[in-house]
C-alpha cells in the first residue's frame, strides 16, 4: 500500500492523489490533493518503516515521501505526467504557503470539503508528518533536512497551540489566506443583514471537532510522543467525550445520514457547546462514524481516560449487536467502508 501511495500515486512535485484507481496504470484520480490524507500517509510511511526495520524499504520511498511532505509549502510547481489532465480546479495551492509552520490555505479533507484557516484536524497531521520526517531524514543521512523538519515542527506546535487553544479544546480559526479566493458556490449566502464577505461555507469555527487530535492519535500509535502540550491534549480529548458523546441520541436533530438513533449512544462528529454554530457547518457534523469513534476512544485511553474510551467502544458495538445491525460491517458512507474497517 505504501509503495502504491508513493511510487504510483505521488507525482514528482509531491502531489499525491488520494484515491487509487485499479488496476494500476497510466491513469490517476484527478482532483485536489487531500491535506489530511497526504500528511497522514507520510506518518504511515514512518510506521511501516519502524515496524519492518527495513531501511531499504524507506530508501526506496524516501524521495517521494520527502516530496509529499514539502508539497505542503511548495504546492504544484511542475507539470503533470502524460495522461494527467491538469485543470485550474485541481491545482492545489500550498497549504502552508508562507512556511510559517501552520496550514492556513485551502485544505481539502475527509469531510469532502475544504477547511480554510488554521485547525488542528489537518494541523496535527502536519505536525506529525514533520516530526516523523525528521526521524526518517536522519535515518537516510539527510541531517540538514532532519534539522529543518524538526525546527518547523517545534515552531508549529507552539503556534497552533497559541492560535487555537481556547482552554477546553482546539477550535478552528476561519480565515481565507491572502491570495486565495473562495469559489462562489462555496461562499456563505449574502443578505443585507449578513454580507458573506467571501467567507466560506462548511467550516466548524468555535466547534469541538471529534477529529481535532487525529494526528495526535497517529503519533501515539507510531511512537512519536505528544505533538501538542500534553496537558492540553488530555483536556481536549476529554472535552470531545464530554461534549460530543450522546447517550441517548433521541433528541438529536440530524438531517443527514443516520448511523445511530433513538436510544442508542454515539459520538457526534462535532458540537458547539458554547454556541456560535455556523449557519452552514460542514455537512456531516451531526453524524456518527465508527471510524472516528475508535480513534477517539484510543486517544482517550492513551491519555488515561480509560472508562470514557471504553464507553465509546461499547456504544459502537451495542449498535452493531447482530440484532439491530450486522456486527461484521459497520456502515459509513456505504457498505464495507475503508475508515470503519481500518478502525
Amino acid at each position: 500500500m505504501r509503495r502504491t501511495d508513493f511510487l504510483h500515486n505521488t507525482l514528482p512535485n509531491g502531489y499525491m492523489t488520494f484515491r487509487t484507481l485499479i488496476p494500476l496504470g497510466e491513469h490517476w484520480w484527478q482532483f485536489k490533493a487531500c491535506a489530511d490524507g497526504q500528511m497522514g500517509t507520510v506518518i504511515k510511511a514512518s510506521r511501516e518503516w519502524k515496524l519492518s526495520g527495513d531501511n531499504g524499504f524507506l530508501r526506496e520511498l524516501w524521495p517521494k515521501v520527502k516530496a509529499a511532505l514539502e508539497f505542503a509549502w511548495k504546492g504544484c510547481g511542475s507539470p503533470p505526467p502524460q495522461g494527467f489532465e491538469w485543470t485550474a480546479a485541481q491545482v492545489t495551492r500550498p497549504w502552508d504557503k508562507d512556511m510559517d509552520r501552520v496550514m492556513e490555505g485551502e485544505q481539502h479533507n475527509t469531510y469532502d470539503i475544504e477547511f480554510y484557516g488554521p485547525n488542528t484536524m489537518t494541523g496535527s497531521l502536519y505536525l506529525g508528518a514533520l516530526k516523523a520526517a525528521a526521524e526518517m531524514a536522519k535515518a537516510m543521512g539527510e541531517h540538514k533536512a532532519a534539522t529543518l523538519y524538526r525546527s518547523l515542527y517545534e515552531q508549529g506546535r507552539k503556534k497552533y497551540d497559541q492560535l487555537l487553544w481556547n482552554g477546553r479544546y482546539y477550535r478552528q480559526q476561519v480565515e481565507v489566506a491572502e491570495g486565495l479566493e473562495v469559489p462562489e458556490h462555496l461562499r456563505m449566502p449574502s443578505s443585507q443583514d449578513a454580507p458573506s464577505g467571501g467567507q466560506p461555507k462548511y467550516q466548524y469555527g468555535e466547534g469541538c471537532l471529534s477529529d481535532q487530535l487525529l494526528g495526535q492519535y497517529l503519533a501515539h500509535v507510531v511512537g512519536l510522543g505528544y505533538l501538542l502540550p500534553p496537558e492540553h491534549v488530555r483536556t481536549a480529548i476529554k472535552s470531545v467525550f464530554d461534549y460530543n458523546w450522546r447517550r441517548p441520541l433521541g433528541d438529536l436533530c440530524n438531517v443527514q445520514r443516520v448511523y445511530a438513533l433513538n436510544d442508542e449512544a454515539g459520538l457526534l462528529l462535532c458540537s458547539w457547546p458554547f454556541g456560535k454554530r455556523p449557519l452552514l457547518p460542514f455537512v456531516y457534523s451531526d453524524e456518527v462514524w465508527t471510524g472516528i469513534e475508535y480513534q477517539v476512544a484510543a486517544t482517550l485511553i492513551y491519555n488515561g481516560w480509560i472508562d470514557e474510551g471504553l464507553s465509546v467502544v461499547k456504544g459502537a458495538r451495542d449498535r452493531y449487536d447482530g440484532l439491530r445491525r450486522n456486527p461484521w460491517e459497520e456502515i459509513e458512507c456505504g457498505h464495507h467502508y475503508a475508515r470503519a474497517m481500518a478502525s
